[in-house]
Parts: structure tokens; sequence; C-alpha cells
């Protein structure tokens, strides 16, 4: 746990960012999901590496998760827009995160535009515990992903117990493994059951006009990653989202038809 995170409490300069998740079909954006950044006492920002993901003490966990709620719920309340946030699942063992969910959910208007993200090492070691916590939220109306899917981690039987709704496929997959018969095979598998049970596909990181190509080509959904829009501020998300001013579109004006990207 890198050591500036065990200082990360609600009191400090926790800040949320937020990336788009494009749809391959129409290039509308589908959800938004939120990134943590720690304000540095240098005024920079460390960029997340899910430290949510990396905290080991429950407490702290759900102190922070409580914090990005609040911020992501304050950002979202007066839209329409669904937005999602990383749930570390040691986060659930703490009852109190549980209750401050579950009250703001039920007295808001967003329980159907929010998304809990969880990675799926997670879900391998915390599903007993967890499971009552996820069925409780899915009873209000909630959504959940699995998040890096296709690593080896979380087989399709584990996936059936998670209640899920969405499946992001690990963004390795589309910048090199695609290329092999393996990975290709592994990427169809995953598209084949999600269409099958009605789940939605998102391919993650990614970085380049390639990765966003074979992911077209193998038939996913939703893209996310640098090469549509870096991660921005709450303020810079409001001016986005006015004058759909995002990186795929910038670098580069395209549409997408029945052949894949096309410049125009």
């Amino acid at each position: 746990m890198p050591s500036n995170v065990g200082k990360a409490l609600p009191s400090d300069p926790i800040l949320c960012h937020y990336q788009p998740i494009l749809s391959i079909e129409d290039q509308q954006v589908f959800y938004y999901e939120t990134l943590v950044r720690q304000q540095n006492n240098d005024a920079t920002l460390t960029e997340s590496l899910d430290f949510l993901h990396t905290i080991e003490n429950k407490r702290l966990a759900a102190h922070l998760i409580q914090e990005v709620f609040w911020q992501s719920g304050k950002q979202f309340i007066d839209s329409s827009k669904v937005f999602s946030i990383n749930l570390p699942l040691i986060a659930a063992l703490d009852k109190s995160t549980l209750t401050i969910l579950e009250a703001v959910i039920r007295n808001s208007n967003f329980a159907e535009r929010i998304i809990f993200e969880i990675q799926s090492i997670d879900w391998v070691t915390f599903q007993k515990e967890a499971y009552p916590f996820m069925c409780q939220l899915k009873n209000l109306g909630v959504r959940f992903a699995i998040d890096d899917f296709g690593n080896g981690k979380v087989s399709f039987e584990l996936f059936d117990k998670m209640m899920a709704d969405i499946i992001k496929i690990d963004g390795v997959f589309f910048k090199h493994c695609v290329a092999s018969r393996w990975g290709a095979a592994v990427v169809e598998l995953i598209v084949e059951y999600a269409k099958k049970n009605n789940l939605v596909t998102i391919a993650e990181e990614i970085d380049s006009r390639i990765a966003f190509e074979n992911a077209f080509r193998y038939g996913v959904d939703m893209v996310q990653g640098f090469y549509i829009q870096r991660p921005v501020t709450g303020n810079a998300l409001q001016m986005q989202e006015r004058y759909g001013d995002y990186e795929i579109f910038k670098k580069n004006p395209t549409c997408i038809d029945a052949n894949g990207l096309v410049e125009y």
C-alpha cells in the first residue's frame, strides 16, 4: 500500500475525476467511471493506481468509498447521466458502508443510474462475505460491473453468481492478445457469452486506434481508455457534456460504419 494512502481520510484532499465509457454503435456516452485522485502536499495529484483496491484496512476502505460516493453523487444527482464507482469488497465488510449507501440510494433519484464496479480478484477473495451486501444493493436497482474479466481469476461459473450486468474485458486483449489465436478465442468467448445473457461488454484501456479497431472487430459494445478520453475533473466534464469535446474526436473526426472506424 502506498505510504500516503494511509493518510487518505474523508477530511483530506481526495478528488474525483471522471472518464466516459463510449458506445461503439452510436458514439454516445454509456456512463462515466469515477476515478480517485489524491492531492499531494505540493498540489500535484497521485493518479488512480486503484489504491482503493490496495487498502487492506476495511475501516479506511469504508471511509474512502463513502467520500467517493458523496462526491460522485453530488456531481450527477441533478443530471440523467449514469455513473460508476469502484467498490472494494473489503468495504462491504464494514456495516456502516452498507447503511450509508442504502440510505443515500433510497433517498435519491439515481438508484438506476449507479453502477458499482468490482475487480475480479476481489470477488474471488470476498464472494462469501460480500454476496448479501451485493443482494441488498441489487434490490435497490443498482447495477454491477465485473472489472478485469478474462485475466483468468474468474470463471463463468463464478460470474453467474455475481449478478453482474456488465463485463469489462481486460485491455491487454485489445492491445496484444487478439493478435494470437488464443487471445482472439478468449475475447470471442466472452462476447458470445455476454450476448447470450444480455450483458454489456466494455473494452478497457483502449489507448490507440488499433486497440479501438480490435474492440470493434470482436463485437464489444463499449470502449474506455485514453484514446477515447482521459479522466477529467467535474468542471471539465460539464464542458465535455455540453460540447461533446472528447479526445477521440479531436485527434481525428471519425464515424463508425459496418467496416469499422472511418475518418471523414
